[in-house]
């Protein structure tokens, strides 16, 4: 029999913020800064491919060209390592992140 997992309760409120980056010409692989006045050295960040839609696309491109991110903060920014799972990107996607 499978393991039944109840959901933690947690008090408090999650502020997700989201940055629109630009892939330019078709890659497997980006870097880009995102500035945030909040970010300080050494704070974790925790940062995905958002849903929505970037300027100029439609949100289910979302579903058909993904990538990953890794995040490195620094003083008032973090560095976004982005790598496509699904050939080569190009153009605006968004990232979403919580910072803490």
């Amino acid at each position: 029999m499978a393991a039944a997992y109840s959901p933690i309760a947690h008090t408090h409120i999650v502020d997700v913020k989201e940055a629109e980056v630009d892939w330019g010409s078709p890659r497997t692989s980006a870097r880009f800064t995102v500035v945030d006045a909040t970010v300080s050295a050494g704070m974790q960040i925790l940062a995905f491919q958002s849903g929505s839609a970037a300027t100029n696309r439609q949100a289910d491109e979302n579903e058909l060209e993904s990538f990953t991110v890794r995040a490195v903060a620094g003083t008032g920014q973090f560095t976004a390592y982005c790598d496509a799972l699904t050939g080569r990107l190009s153009g605006r996607y968004r990232i979403a992140y919580i910072a803490g």
